[in-house]
């Protein structure tokens, strides 16, 4: 009966490890990552565009590896052929810091790319300051723009067949981090709940 006792109480101590381990490596790589969002229309583009072409992004930074990843969505009368992120504030045309891949952009996707990390910390001091912005061939300027700010808020997706697209509301980002953690704090609590128990039975 001990050694089941003993086999059981490491059982659930490699439990409480696990889920440890799990906190412990997803906790710092999601306090890591900063999540911003975007959302305007050709009103917004300087000079003005079609106010009926829309944009809305979800980006999320990682300042200390010097990442970011961007899901951009357009609606318009014509497909995407590029697309940045520009510093400058609501009302100034300002200059390119990240290309954005157009073909992503147009199949509603998601790409990483790599940036200076001093940009990276800069754009999450000041989203406001940098705008995310499409660009068509009819709105070589820009078609669509929006004003980067903090949060995942909702981002539309948008496939753009030069008809109109499509642009139907579900929420940015990823919720994976945070089902993570909750699952190891689970095994924690489980664990040591069980090991003190088998402890309580011995005695």
């Amino acid at each position: 009966m001990s050694r089941l006792r003993t086999s059981i109480v490491r059982a659930l101590s490699a439990t409480a490890v696990c889920g440890l381990l799990l906190v412990g490596v997803i906790t710092p790589a999601a306090a890591d990552t900063v999540s911003l969002s975007a959302a305007g229309t050709g009103a917004d583009e300087v000079p003005a565009a079609s106010a009926t072409d829309k944009v809305a992004a979800s980006i999320e930074i990682d300042a200390q590896v010097g990442s970011l990843t961007y899901t951009v969505s357009f609606q318009g009368s014509e497909p995407p052929v590029a697309g940045h992120i520009h510093k400058g504030a609501a009302g100034v045309a300002g200059d390119v810091v990240v290309p954005l891949d157009a073909a992503v952009i147009a199949a509603g996707g998601t790409a990483t790319v790599p940036i200076d990390k001093a940009l990276a910390a800069a754009i999450v001091a000041d989203p406001s300051g940098y705008y995310v912005n499409v660009h068509t061939k009819s709105h070589s300027a820009g078609a669509a723009r929006g004003q980067l700010t903090a949060g995942r808020g909702t981002t539309p997706t948008a496939v753009n067949a030069g008809t109109g697209g499509q642009f139907a509301a579900a929420n940015g980002g990823s919720n994976l981090p945070m089902i993570a953690i909750l699952v190891g704090a689970v095994l924690v609590v489980l664990g040591a709940a069980g090991i003190i128990a088998v402890r309580r039975r011995r005695i």
